[in-house]
């Protein structure tokens, strides 16, 4: 068996822009052990997950075609442990937000995000990372690659907020506790609401210990 390794890959999916050209050339500055590849068909992206088995797959919000919650459904139906970032925005359709919330190896990132934001995201998608070698195939590397542990949807400030809510705090006392105004602190709380895909702060505490990103004492 060789001892080659074949070069963990990361497939773009968008459409062929210069944002797309942006976020190539910036994974390829970063980290130059990664194979960046790109496609705009979504038709054949799950075909193409079969065949190539990429260790990410990026998904922008912007793609024509297929509405973008049946194309991560698909995605995750041919390859449950596939990681998937999505770029876009806070205001995600509810069902998407919501399942992209409830998988494992899943995030949501801003488009608006920094270059060292997106090389961040992407790094802790993969994580280690285990090499396909190269004659083996891709169907055995995709039943041997670790399943993805949870990833949050939310930025650092957006978690101490989320354990505060779930501490049963209210906007006055976490605001005080944060020293931040009360209106920065509703802000957070309708993105938080937005980005889990939840209509209320139960729901927003139950999908977040659904999710792994809270835990209980």
């Amino acid at each position: 068996m060789s001892v080659l390794p074949v070069a963990t890959t990361v497939l773009v999916v968008a459409p062929p822009t210069l944002q797309r050209q942006g976020l190539i050339a910036t994974l390829a500055a970063a980290r130059p052990d990664l194979l960046v590849t790109a496609t705009a068909d979504t038709r054949a992206l799950p075909e193409r997950l079969r065949r190539d088995v990429p260790a990410l797959v990026i998904l922008d919000t912007s793609l024509p075609g297929l509405p973008l919650g049946l194309l991560v459904e698909q995605v995750r139906a041919g390859c449950p442990d596939q990681r998937i970032l999505v770029l876009g925005g806070n205001r995600l359709p509810f069902n998407l937000s919501r399942l992209i919330g409830e998988m494992g190896g899943g995030m949501l990132l801003a488009r608006r995000a920094t270059p060292a934001d997106l090389v961040a995201a992407v790094v802790r998608l993969i994580g280690s990372g285990e090499l396909r070698t190269a004659d083996e195939p891709a169907s055995t590397y995709a039943r041997r690659r670790p399943t993805a542990e949870p990833v949050s949807l939310f930025s650092s400030r957006e978690l101490e907020i989320l354990h505060l809510i779930a501490a049963d705090r209210s906007s006055q006392e976490i605001a005080r506790q944060l020293f931040i105004s009360i209106r920065t602190v509703e802000s957070h709380r309708r993105i938080l609401l937005e980005k889990a895909g939840t209509r209320s702060m139960i729901g927003l505490v139950l999908q977040a210990l659904r999710g792994g990103w809270l835990q209980m004492a």
